[in-house]
């Protein structure tokens, strides 16, 4: 005998449960033609009626009462089983939130060493400046660079920044100074227009009235105007070293100041203990030594 189809079970079952082939053409969203047209196919085949037709409602006859309980069992076994291979497949997923700096200028050079750390691990990447919610997101773990400190979440320090001054070769002349600098295009970013400001204090103890002329969402948008002559930008040389190297960009002083702000490794405090967590922290810690 063939056996039946796994539509014409699931049919069955509906139909068994709801007593009524019209709501189980709603349920499934099939028509009623189709439901009775697979019930009769599925009686035909097991050469029993399955049924007993009253009026508007069905019931299951006794050979229907003894199947449905059966297959509905079977049904839920294989359910079950399908859930456990997807879990477990589940447990080796780790979703990581990344600011897009440090994920494309430090964390994205470093992936092929993760796999081979773990194999049969996989990271699956979201670059992300906004503000954490890593519950309601199904985030694990997140790269986020502030003061180290965001309500119900632990943080471990990954990096501390030191800020400097970065340009196109071009604007590298004898005239450059500190004060001319603070007159010149300066690049910004959105959510920080304050860094300017911060670190010209740090560095020359002056106040200085600066012009914001292009604010960006992320570093990485200024880095890419920074290449295209639009003006200084304020960064750390780690995250720009081959355009460094390469001549791309240059840094036209040998000053530097700490950032305000640093990067974290930053996930739920009641996961500190998830293996996840555990996996990835031990990773990324373990990379810091070599940046």
């Amino acid at each position: 005998m063939i056996l039946p189809s796994l539509s014409s079970l699931r049919t069955f079952i509906t139909a068994a449960q709801l007593e009524s082939f019209s709501a189980t053409a709603k349920a499934l969203h099939i028509t009623p033609s189709a439901v009775s047209h697979q019930i009769k196919q599925l009686e035909e085949r097991l050469n029993c009626r399955l049924f007993e037709r009253v009026d508007n409602k069905v019931y299951l006859s006794e050979d229907g009462q003894r199947y449905y309980q059966q297959v509905n069992s079977a049904l839920e076994l294989i359910e079950q089983s399908s859930q456990s291979l997807f879990d477990k497949s589940q447990q080796k997923q780790i979703s990581l939130s990344c600011v897009p700096l440090f994920a494309t200028r430090w964390l994205i050079p470093k992936l092929s060493h993760f796999n081979q750390s773990h194999p049969g691990w996989q990271l699956n990447i979201h670059t992300s400046t906004q503000a954490l919610d890593l519950d309601s997101a199904k985030i694990d773990v997140a790269i986020r660079r502030g003061a180290g400190s965001w309500k119900g979440l632990d943080s471990v320090l990954l990096y501390q920044e030191n800020l400097t001054p970065v340009c196109h070769p071009e604007f590298v002349t004898s005239a450059l100074s500190l004060d001319n600098l603070s007159s010149a295009v300066l690049l910004h970013n959105e959510n920080v227009l304050s860094e300017w400001e911060e670190w010209f204090l740090s560095v020359t103890k002056k106040r200085y009235s600066l012009d914001v002329i292009f604010q960006f969402q992320n570093t990485s948008q200024i880095i890419e105007a920074c290449l295209e002559g639009a003006g200084f930008a304020l960064i750390d040389p780690l995250f720009v070293k081959e355009l460094l190297q390469t001549g791309k960009l240059c840094t036209p002083f040998t000053i530097s100041a700490p950032s305000k702000r640093d990067y974290y490794l930053v996930y739920e405090a009641k996961k500190t203990q998830d293996d996840k967590v555990s996996l990835f922290r031990s990773w990324i810690l373990a990379q810091l030594p070599t940046s």
